[in-house]
């Protein structure tokens, strides 16, 4: 009821005990009447100290945790929505993240008053709260930094990992990088010796010695292929050979829309040689006519020694040509083996030749058939009087 010069109703703290005499014996009460002005003090001096943290605010609760110090807009509110409002017998200092009455979330941390020896003191209960944001700026600062240290940390690491790797991986790569230009036909030396340590030196030796072996077994395996597949007197391609090439001349000729014109071959008169002149002057004579037959073929046909004085060949056209080609060839040869052969000791040897021909695929769909029917050609020749062509007539 007293004025106050500010307008504002005057608010009083008032404390009482009761006084006992030493007969234990009432005396009186003892009061004290305080204005809330010393609390306000209280709050300016205390709860509001120069270089509080940021964005702190600090409140005084009474027990029954109304505001009584504290922002403007929270004066004589209750807080008791707050869910970790430490109770009556908790004088520890606590804190949680709030979620306050405008919704805001806060760390808030509580301490509730003690007395101070009989005096059990008003049990208010002292509040600070700072906004999430802010309590955990730090933090999140401090997580930025370290994950900015550790991308840096990996960067550094993964150009270190890649130097490293690129050190270490160089030998290896030089070694398949030879291996490749093997391919197009190195020699096995060409595989470097690396020396940057012993692991490498033993696997570039190895992979070079086991190349060399390779290389050596390759060798190997084409001479016997070459001896398998050629006459050794001649050097012309052997019957195991033509029954290969024809496999694969066949598809080739169908792709590329081709025919073939098979010429069987047999010298008129070797026997006669041999036993005359004996079988070097045959080998010799052989030799010789080997020569004149390569020299009739175009680039491209094989002719093939099927055994003593019978030769084939095997001529690739279109079929419009083939009879022309045929006749052509077959003038070439007739006229080439009739010409004489110069033997040793200047002997001469003369041979002729007869000549049967059929066409793939128009006399047989199958190369064996034409084969056959040329083979019965050449015999109708001989049986006209050798020295001339018959082709496989349906």
């Amino acid at each position: 009821m007293l004025p106050n010069p500010s307008g504002e109703p005057l608010q009083f703290v008032d404390i009482a005990t009761p006084v006992y005499g030493s007969n234990e014996q009432l005396q009186g009460v003892l009061a004290v009447h305080l204005s809330w002005q010393w609390a306000e003090y209280v709050q300016q001096s205390m709860l509001t100290p120069s270089g509080y943290l940021e964005d702190t605010e600090v409140l005084l609760l009474s027990a029954n945790g109304t505001v009584l110090l504290g922002p403007e807009t929270l004066i004589d509110q209750s807080l008791d929505s707050l869910n970790h409002i430490p109770s009556s017998t908790t004088t520890a200092p606590q804190w949680a993240i709030e979620t306050w009455p405008n919704g805001e979330r806060f760390v808030t941390g509580y301490a509730r008053s003690s007395g101070f020896e009989d005096f059990p003191g008003l049990d208010w209960i002292a509040v600070s709260r700072q906004p999430v944001a802010t309590a955990f700026a730090p933090i999140e600062k401090l997580q930025d930094a370290i994950m900015g240290t550790g991308l840096l940390l990996a960067l550094l690491f993964a150009i270190v990992g890649w130097i490293i790797a690129s050190r270490l991986a160089a030998p290896l790569t030089r070694l398949a990088n030879a291996a490749d230009r093997m391919q197009d036909g190195e020699h096995a030396d060409s595989i470097p010796l690396e020396d940057g340590s012993p692991e490498l030196k033993h696997l570039s030796t190895s992979m070079r010695n086991m190349v060399a072996r390779l290389l050596d077994q390759r060798s190997t395996i084409n001479r016997l292929e070459d001896l398998a597949n050629t006459d050794p007197l001649t050097g012309l391609p052997n019957r195991a050979f033509l029954n290969q090439y024809l496999k694969l001349a066949i598809p080739e000729a169908k792709r590329n829309q081709q025919s073939m014109a098979v010429i069987f071959i047999d010298l008129d008169g070797f026997k006669q040689v041999n036993d005359e002149l004996g079988h070097h002057a045959g080998d010799l004579l052989l030799i010789e006519i080997t020569q004149r037959l390569k020299s009739a073929l175009r680039s491209g046909d094989v002719v093939a020694r099927m055994g003593g004085d019978e030769f084939v060949m095997v001529l690739k056209t279109k079929e419009e040509h083939l009879e022309m080609l045929t006749h052509e060839i077959s003038r070439r040869l007739l006229s080439s083996i009739d010409q004489p052969v110069l033997l040793p000791d200047n002997e001469q040897a003369r041979v002729g030749s007869s000549l049967g021909a059929a066409w793939w695929p128009h006399h047989g769909l199958h190369i064996n058939t034409v084969l056959q029917l040329a083979d019965d050609a050449l015999y109708a020749a001989k049986a006209k009087g050798k020295h001339q062509l018959v082709i496989h007539s349906t």
